[in-house]
């Protein structure tokens, strides 16, 4: 470990990583690497949920097709045909089975996680209590939504880390440190510590921003590096979708976050900054960015020039998405035909062991892919043919039983943003820090990592000294 300004203890990112390879991939069938991207080979999921209570009386058919309209009215047919579908338990095939107070309903799915980088996982710390990150972007923390073999705390597992608590949240598509305790009582005191200390502890992100985020520059510096703040109270506008709003007559929520501009890049028309948020809301950094008018440059919820950029892209003809490139190469191949029992092909048992190096993750640069997709290859790969998964009555791997999704950008929403958490500061012995990433270098090239970090401690100080005055 380093020791940092003032006896704090950084810990470094160089100490050990948790890596992935296409060689364990190919052992564990689960994964398939390829473009940088690590895909989970599909696989049967039972998803499992109580009667609510504007489902009481209604069709089982009926509320799937309205609360889950991904799900095509052919597909759901199928599926209780199959006997896909059960009722406390009990398998059901008649359409018109009525939903019914405390009985829970249960969807076998034949499920397609979403792809993440294949990236490795830099260790920060690692003791017997706490064990610190740099959370590559496009990890989700926990199994949700789409993921689940595909998640951080998954991966983890299987390289052998136990008993996982983690007491902070970063967006998926957020970098950076990540706190996880070891132990519950430990997870429960940091959780107390972060609520009852917000004004002492220290965080500090890096986000790229449209616009010059200050006046004159010298050699691409900002000259005069002076602290913006927001404390424009925030909501959330759009439950479903997860967006958020600063506005102080509506918001619901106080919020204090502090800016600093760092670098300009005048070809990009795009600015380096600080960020230390002071609360810790939903998406905070973020929406008061755009309520300054400075959005993260590749925000796909909140940049508006962006999302209409994405929009054009998804219209275009000729770009194709790679989850539905994945599929559509899976049903040319020629594969052992899967047995009528569909049990059979439940998911493979995972076996925790500790990963192999690989230079896989060089192929893609971080925030260099933009979303899911890419082009295809043309090849197709024996370990592919071997153990990629296909079932029939399937709507991601048949399209005849297929419906346009509601949400159509969801395909093309970025895997990462330029928002990283660059260090956190708890305590004195609990303070954390990562490698600049590596959009930094990308965006404004010409600094040099020596004299940008030590622009970052500057900046850090300044940010800090400010804060403690509010």
């Amino acid at each position: 470990m380093l020791q940092g300004e003032m006896g704090t203890t950084l810990s470094s990112s160089h100490t050990s990583t948790v890596q992935k390879t296409i060689e364990l991939a190919q052992s564990k069938q689960q994964y398939i690497i390829r473009d940088g991207l690590r895909f989970v080979i599909p696989y049967w999921l039972d998803f499992s949920t109580g009667c609510r209570d504007r489902w009481v009386g209604r069709k089982v058919f009926e509320v799937y097709r309205s609360e889950f309209p991904y799900f095509s009215e052919q597909y759901l047919k199928k599926a209780f045909e199959l006997g896909r579908f059960k009722q406390n338990n009990k398998i059901i095939h008649d359409i018109d089975t009525i939903m019914e107070k405390n009985k829970s309903i249960t969807h076998r799915v034949h499920f397609h996680e979403k792809p993440i980088y294949n990236r490795n996982i830099n260790i920060l710390y690692d003791e017997k209590d706490l064990l610190v990150v740099d959370k590559p972007p496009s990890f989700p923390i926990h199994p949700c939504g789409r993921y689940r073999k595909n998640s951080l705390t998954f991966i983890l597992e299987e390289a052998g880390y136990n008993s996982l608590h983690t007491v902070h949240r970063l967006d998926h598509s957020t970098s950076g440190v990540l706190m996880i305790a070891r132990d519950k009582k430990v997870a429960q005191s940091i959780v107390n510590m972060i609520n009852t200390r917000e004004n002492t502890i220290g965080k500090y992100y890096l986000a790229i921003v449209k616009g010059k985020f200050g006046k004159e520059t010298t050699n691409g510096f900002f000259e005069e590096m002076q602290v913006v703040s927001c404390d424009t109270k925030v909501y959330c506008k759009d439950h479903k979708k997860g967006i958020w709003s600063a506005n102080n007559e509506l918001g619901t929520f106080d919020a204090l976050t502090f800016y600093c501009p760092i670098a300009y890049n005048k070809e990009e028309n795009i600015s380096l900054v600080m960020c230390k948020p002071v609360t810790g809301r939903t998406h905070q950094i973020r929406i008061h960015l755009e309520y300054l008018g400075f959005p993260i440059s590749n925000d796909f919820f909140y940049n508006q020039e962006f999302v209409t950029k994405m929009k054009e892209k998804k219209e275009t003809k000729n770009q194709t998405s790679t989850l539905n490139t994945f599929n559509s190469e899976a049903n040319t191949m020629k594969r052992k035909e899967i047995g009528s029992n569909e049990t059979s092909s439940c998911s493979p048992k995972s076996k925790k062991q500790k990963y192999r190096g690989s230079d896989e993750e060089e192929k893609t640069s971080e925030c260099n892919t933009t979303s899911t997709k890419r082009k295809s290859t043309g090849k197709k790969f024996d370990e592919e043919s071997k153990v990629q998964e296909y079932e029939e009555i399937c709507v991601n791997c048949n399209p005849l039983y297929s419906v346009k999704q509601s949400e159509e950008l969801e395909e093309s929403i970025p895997l990462c943003i330029y928002l990283h958490s660059w260090r956190y500061e708890l305590t004195d012995e609990w303070t954390f820090e990562t490698p600049i990433p590596s959009w930094v270098f990308e965006k404004f090239g010409s600094k040099e990592e020596l004299t940008l970090r030590n622009k970052l401690r500057d900046v850090k100080e300044i940010l800090a000294n400010q804060a403690q005055r509010k």
